[in-house]
């Protein structure tokens, strides 16, 4: 969706005529679904772990994302020629520094790679979630407390009223406490509690019931995207339907099978890196046909059809050898030297000797949950 959307520019400029018809939701709606679904994996994936696995679960967290990130950006701003920009001076190297940190900068200003202004939220997300795991029993208690004092106390403190709006924007003068009062973490908020209810006995008594209200939850998403209604990010906004979507799909999957086609299923192994990379494809490919003078091809549906399937072979390349080459080695090797430091009775595998390969407080946990 939201490669779609910065692809609408070749079609009509953004949030103007037929572009912005097809592809106008895409950033707002793929990027709130995003944070809601971001907020669930994190509960699915760390179900019944102690505070032990707290290191291994940031380590994880931060050698999945970081490392092709800072690739994949470093490339962009190469092949952009905006890498002397950076380094002419010490305000622009410290906005790249930014950039590599995940650290928001003023107002308005984006990373040097423009969709790093979501990871920064991601992996602050990260962080909070894993503090909330050294309260043990009590993290759920210590998140939502969390999630109140800096969306609601902090506001009301500084003589803001609070709101749900992700356009909300509090003027904070440090960066960072926009970020963490920012309206989108409510988002991240209904994933969180999407993950719980999901936990719970709580489950459809009827399939056909199941069925029904995903398909008219998936009807009122696809109607707002097409209807252009409330297209700024927010929980009562881009993601009024789509928040509701995810936990009816949450539910509903405790008793239905749903389908899913392979390449649907290969389109989300590729995801992250189809996001890091589809700035890429799209900027560069057109600025290369510019300059042989091909400036005729470079708009229209053809080329967003074009830029579309170039960002989906790097995604591909980026997926194999960043994420799934470097990163997995990367999360392997460290994965590792905790669980050597954490515990003496370690195999050669990695693996605790005579137990669990994860410590738990809740019993086992499902070994996809583990590989997760």
């Amino acid at each position: 969706m939201v490669v779609l959307f910065h692809a609408s520019r070749f079609i009509s400029p953004y949030f103007t005529g037929l572009g912005f018809k097809l592809f106008g939701g895409g950033s707002a709606m793929g990027v709130d679904l995003f944070f809601v679904i971001s907020g669930f994996i994190m509960v699915y994936t760390t179900t019944g772990r102690g505070h032990v696995s707290v290191k291994e679960f940031l380590t994880k967290r931060v050698v999945r994302i970081w490392p092709p990130y800072i690739i994949v950006t470093l490339i962009y701003i190469v092949g952009s020629g905006s890498i002397t920009k950076y380094f002419s001076s010490a305000s622009d190297f410290g906005r790249l520094l930014n950039s590599f940190t995940f650290i928001p900068t003023a107002i308005g200003q984006l990373p040097a790679l423009s969709i790093g202004w979501t990871l920064n939220f991601e992996m602050y997300f990260y962080f909070v979630f894993g503090a909330a795991m050294l309260f043990g029993r009590a993290r759920w208690l210590a998140f939502f407390a969390w999630v109140l004092v800096t969306l609601v106390g902090l506001p009301l403190i500084a003589g803001r009223r609070f709101s749900i709006d992700g356009s909300v924007d509090y003027a904070f003068s440090i960066p960072y406490l926009n970020l963490l009062t920012s309206p989108l973490i409510w988002l991240f908020t209904a994933g969180v509690a999407i993950g719980l209810l999901h936990r719970t006995r709580l489950k459809f008594t009827s399939d056909f019931y199941a069925r029904l209200c995903v398909f008219a939850l998936t009807g009122c998403a696809i109607w707002q995207y097409f209807a252009g209604f409330r297209f700024t990010h927010g929980i009562s906004f881009a993601g009024m339907f789509v928040t509701p979507l995810v936990l009816v799909i949450v539910l509903a999957s405790k008793s239905v099978q749903f389908s899913v086609p392979r390449w649907a299923v290969y389109l989300g192994d590729i995801s992250f890196s189809l996001y890091l990379v589809h700035a890429i494809a799209q900027e560069q490919l057109q600025a290369t046909l510019e300059g042989l003078g091909l400036n005729l091809i470079t708009a229209g549906a053809s080329f967003v059809f074009l830029t579309t399937c170039l960002a989906i072979c790097l995604a591909a390349l980026s997926q194999r050898y960043l994420e799934k080459g470097l990163s997995g080695w990367l999360r392997r090797r460290s994965t590792r030297a905790i669980r050597h430091v954490d515990s003496p009775h370690v195999d050669e595998t990695g693996a605790l000797a005579g137990a669990l390969p994860f410590p738990t407080d809740q019993g086992s946990t499902p070994a996809r949950t583990r590989e997760s």
